[in-house]
């Protein structure tokens, strides 16, 4: 059961990504937006705007990073059951 949990997350790790590498052209403009948010010109909506980016970002690069660590670390791990038929 392990095993199967692993590739799942490996599954959604991946799926993550590849939505990562579709939308880097938006990846790239919410990382260069900060520098907008201290100029005076910008007012609370598109200071909420770029704040509201740059965490959606960070909790999606958060999760393919728990993903594939997870998904490693549960493929990996051995059931009780196949350590006792190893026996």
């Amino acid at each position: 059961m392990n095993k199967v949990f692993g590739i799942i997350l490996y599954i959604i790790g991946a799926m993550f990504s590849l939505t990562l590498v579709g939308q880097f052209f938006k990846f790239v403009t919410a990382i260069t937006a900060v520098s907008r948010l201290f100029s005076d010109d910008t007012n609370a909506y598109d200071a909420g705007g770029i704040v509201g980016a740059i965490l959606y970002w960070l909790v999606h690069i958060t999760i393919i990073y728990l993903c594939f660590k997870y998904g490693k670390k549960r493929y990996k791990k051995e059931s009780r059951h196949e350590k006792k038929i190893k026996k």
